[in-house]
């Protein structure tokens, strides 16, 4: 007999797995590994090792997916709940937190673990490809399955704490990103030799599931197939499940609001001059409204100042102290931070741009406002351009501590039309791809965007890689 505990899992799981959008992805994402696999092939008798060229293209795809879905698709598991209103119901139905918990995640990992399995088939091939042997192609499936466990787990935890969906995947972010980058932190700061941060340092790399992919597909790899990065990842997941299992019942109380929240500052308050004022009049009022409840106002931009001049510190510490450049090459490595910075927040400010009022059902009032729909538009966007001053003050700054070296960066791009062109281009669709996947995808529009973006590169790149080995080929080819 089934127990209440599972039903509602059960049920969620049966849903999920006769839903179309998992096999669309799946469909896409094989697709993507066949166009992979044909490029592969055609370099197949030039290269020594085409088959592990093959499997770590192959798995690195498979790690930008899983990372892109635990930034969107899994810090939405209790939030969406608690942004909708349901959570309460769902407790009055009599659900204790392990069903809603199971329900709501181990369905969406289940997913991602058959989108993760896709790839195995395809990678499998690569064995024929010469340079991989099998253990390898099953080390990395054992490692991106734990790394997809692990990376589920935190966004549920992330989802449990956070109110809102977009609270959620910035905490999971940062845990992320910690996670990631630590154990090189750690190092280039001369952590190694601590009695704290050594042990620390050791253990986030053997978590890593980035150094364990590098050491396994490695030539010659003779090591077992389940690491230590396997256990460590599972026992931090397993974790982060208890931890939001223990903390449900407190978080549940704390249920988001469909209002829009702001960093809102108190009168009384001593930072009074960056509270949101009062709004002005027609289209003026939407601006208002967007920039100060959607885009964090003012007191987010000192957060966004604070954070550029920790990272300036940070980078200038490590470009100058530890690694002897100069001022010059401390700029150009800020100001592709600022650039990269400018177009994701760009990026960011356009999936918002009707997501509230899709999510929730106010686009209707909003389109009976008397403006036209492209006067609204583009007051929205106006909003986007206050927003921008920190990014955009960073930017400039990092310009100027480039020096000389500017005009060289210039230069160098004016010698390159093509790829100015591009490049621009790409971002252009990017930017209109966010706003569109805004209205068609309730959460987690950026990674969307990102991973069409991705999709379209390799559709688009691919295939001209196919036909320039079969040209190069075919004017090879002579007769004696």
């Amino acid at each position: 007999m089934i127990t209440a505990t599972t039903a509602l899992f059960l049920r969620t799981l049966r849903l999920d797995t006769r839903a179309f959008r998992g096999y669309g992805l799946r469909v896409v994402l094989g697709g993507m590994v066949l166009l992979i696999l044909a490029s592969m092939q055609s370099f197949s008798f030039t290269r020594s090792a085409a088959g592990l060229d093959l499997i770590r293209t192959i798995v690195w795809c498979a790690f930008a997916c899983i990372t892109l879905a635990g930034l969107s698709h899994f810090c939405s598991a209790i939030t969406e709940e608690k942004e909708e209103g349901t959570l309460g119901l769902m407790r009055m139905a009599g659900l204790d937190p392990v069903a809603i918990l199971l329900a709501k995640s181990t369905a969406r990992l289940w997913d991602a673990l058959l989108l993760t399995a896709t790839m195995l088939p395809f990678a499998t091939l690569a064995v024929t490809l010469g340079g991989v042997s099998l253990a390898q192609v099953m080390a990395c499936a054992v490692a991106l399955g734990a790394y997809v466990f692990m990376i589920a787990n935190i966004g549920l935890l992330c989802s449990v704490v956070m109110r809102t969906t977009q609270a959620a995947s910035s905490l999971a972010t940062m845990v992320l990103l910690a996670l990631m980058f630590g154990p090189w932190v750690l190092a280039v700061s001369g952590a190694s030799g601590s009695m704290v941060l050594g042990p620390l340092q050791h253990g986030l790399e053997q978590a890593s599931v980035m150094s364990r992919l590098n050491a396994v597909l490695n030539t010659g790899y003779s090591q077992g197939v389940i690491g230590a990065q396997c256990w460590l990842d599972v026992a931090i997941g397993a974790t982060c499940f208890g931890l939001a299992w223990l903390a449900f019942d407190r978080c549940a109380e704390r249920v988001g609001e469909l209002a829009p929240s702001s960093l809102v500052v108190r009168r009384k308050s001593r930072m009074n001059i960056l509270s949101p004022g009062r709004p002005g009049v027609g289209l003026a009022a939407v601006v208002w409204k967007d920039f100060h409840f959607l885009a964090g106002g003012r007191l987010m931009w000192v957060v966004k100042l604070a954070m550029a001049a920790g990272l300036t510190a940070f980078i200038a510490y490590l470009t100058s102290a530890r690694m002897g450049s100069s001022w010059a090459q401390c700029g150009q490595s800020l100001l592709l931070i600022a650039v990269l910075w400018f177009i994701l927040e760009i990026g960011m400010h356009l999936t918002r741009i009707f997501a509230f009022e899709t999510r929730g059902q106010t686009l209707d009032g909003l389109v009976s406002l008397p403006f036209d729909l492209s006067s609204i538009a583009y007051a929205k966007l106006r909003s986007v351009v206050p927003a921008l001053v920190p990014v955009i003050a960073f930017l400039l700054m990092s310009a100027v501590m480039t020096g000389g070296s500017l005009s060289n960066i210039v230069e160098a791009l004016a010698r390159e039309p093509a790829a100015l062109c591009a490049t621009v281009v790409c971002v252009l669709y990017f930017w209109h791809t966010c706003a569109y996947i805004s209205l068609v995808v309730r959460r987690g529009a950026l990674a969307a965007a990102i991973g069409l973006m991705i999709l379209t590169y390799v559709a688009l790149l691919i295939p001209m890689i196919v036909l320039n080995a079969i040209s190069s080929s075919g004017s090879g080819i002579g007769y004696s």
